[in-house]
């Protein structure tokens, strides 16, 4: 399997790939599309290689080959899935978000975390494993344990695996990022471009219940957004949409660039304010140790990385 190589030159960093009793470190999936490389390069060049398995979830077209289904470009997997539709339009993604979830399940079952994100999103990865830390402390041993420096001697990305990201120590099904209210009410989701997170637990729940039927039948395609679908599916098999705001309630995960959430102000107001509980307007709504901007063009995404992890 394509999927194994891919795991066995990644080595010690992507040993969790399709080994199932890991139960430990970030698993940073990207929904992309065919004809998106320099945006692709430029997410696997700037965050993406800092997590365990960086895999990028593309769409198969008529003419793409049976045999093309997995590619291997330089630090990273992208995976070809072949969806209803041309799988670029809004009116598939949720189509898509369900074949990703269950591919994940099937080939990279083995983490403690599972990041969602899209080419277009910049996660600063460093504040996002800080976050899931705190979410799941781990054991006085493995505190003592962990390294001070993401980077290694050489300036490089160490594994996340080495800061001791596990799920070891709690199987609670969490779904994290930014959270929107439909209509300021519910139901509850969280914005797919901002990223979110889904524990292990999670994972699997919500891969279940596609695989059983209990999320809808998988040969009945799915139209419209992928991350109301992903709330839709977790909701139903009992899994909730958690708040991830910070004590000063700013939020962590912006669904907009930095200069458009710097910019945001109580009027006037639009659905962005409705959906969004405690909306503080600009740089009063946004965490010190942000995880993560949508609508990031692919040009500013080494820019962004220089931000999050300044050299010196």
């Amino acid at each position: 399997m394509q999927h194994e190589r891919y795991r066995q030159s990644r080595g010690a960093r992507h040993k969790g790939l399709a080994d199932p009793d890991v139960g430990r470190g970030l698993f940073c999936g990207v929904l992309t599309v065919s004809g998106s490389r320099a945006a692709q390069e430029a997410v696997v060049d700037s965050w993406c290689r800092r997590c365990d398995a960086c895999v990028l979830f593309s769409n198969a077209t008529r003419s793409t080959p049976a045999d093309a289904e997995i590619e291997q470009l330089p630090g990273a997997l992208l995976v070809n899935l072949r969806s209803p539709g041309d799988g670029k339009s809004r009116e598939h993604l949720a189509d898509k978000a369900r074949r990703l979830q269950l591919w994940v399940a099937n080939h990279a079952s083995g983490f403690a975390w599972y990041l969602n994100a899209d080419d277009d999103t910049y996660v600063c990865v460093d504040n996002l494993v800080s976050y899931l830390m705190a979410q799941s402390p781990p054991h006085a041993s493995e505190r003592a344990a962990r390294p001070s420096k993401a980077l290694s001697s050489s300036g490089a990305p160490k594994p996340l695996s080495d800061k001791l990201l596990t799920s070891t120590d709690t199987e609670r099904p969490l779904f994290l990022g930014h959270r929107f209210l439909i209509g300021g009410k519910g139901p509850a989701f969280h914005s797919g471009g901002a990223g979110f997170v889904l524990s292990a637990a999670a994972h699997r729940a919500v891969a279940s219940g596609y695989s059983n039927g209990t999320c809808g039948s998988l040969g009945v395609p799915r139209r419209g957004p992928g991350d109301t679908e992903v709330a839709e599916c977790l909701m139903t098999v009992g899994v909730n949409v958690e708040d991830t705001r910070d004590d000063g309630g700013r939020e962590r995960f912006h669904p907009f660039d930095y200069h458009y959430m710097l910019g945001l102000s109580a009027t006037p107001r639009w659905w962005y304010h409705e959906y969004t509980t405690g909306f503080k307007p600009g740089i009063h709504g946004m965490a010190n140790a942000t995880v993560s901007y949508h609508y990031v063009p692919w040009r500013a995404m080494a820019g962004y990385e220089a931000h999050c992890h300044p050299r010196g």
